[in-house]
């Protein structure tokens, strides 16, 4: 379970690095609540081991798109980052997909037959998401 809290952290820190850059933080915010519904949608159609194994190709390629997302906003100079600042942009659809997420991944988490596929299949993520 260790590993799984680490990976709700590091999807903390994937916001915080998401939000860094960005023509506004409000187009961040919908891109992220994007991102974060689609991984909700992923991991509330795991039930059992079989969906398990059927969700870990579509996080790889949710993490993947992230990647590419993170190193795109990487490449902005600072002056097409946004002044304005994060708390601002925080809409109601970006708490809903954040909220929404970390149920789905407390679910799992607590689900003590998909725990451990989960813990792994957050740790792949992870790992695809960094480029490793």
């Amino acid at each position: 379970m260790g590993r799984t809290w680490t990976t709700m952290l590091a999807a903390c820190a994937l916001t915080a690095a998401l939000t860094a850059c960005g023509s506004s933080a409000e187009d961040v915010a919908d891109d992220i609540a994007d991102v974060y519904n689609e991984m909700a949608d992923v991991m509330e159609g795991v039930t059992d081991a079989e969906s398990m194994d059927a969700a870990r190709p579509k996080m790889r390629a949710i993490a993947e798109r992230m990647q590419a997302m993170r190193a795109e906003m990487e490449t902005m100079d600072e002056d097409d980052i946004a002044a304005e600042s994060w708390d601002s942009s925080m809409n109601e659809e970006f708490m809903e997909a954040s909220q929404r997420m970390q149920a789905a991944m407390m679910k799992l988490a607590m689900n003590p037959e998909l725990a451990q596929p989960f813990g792994e299949m957050m740790q792949e993520f992870g790992e695809s998401f960094s480029g490793n």
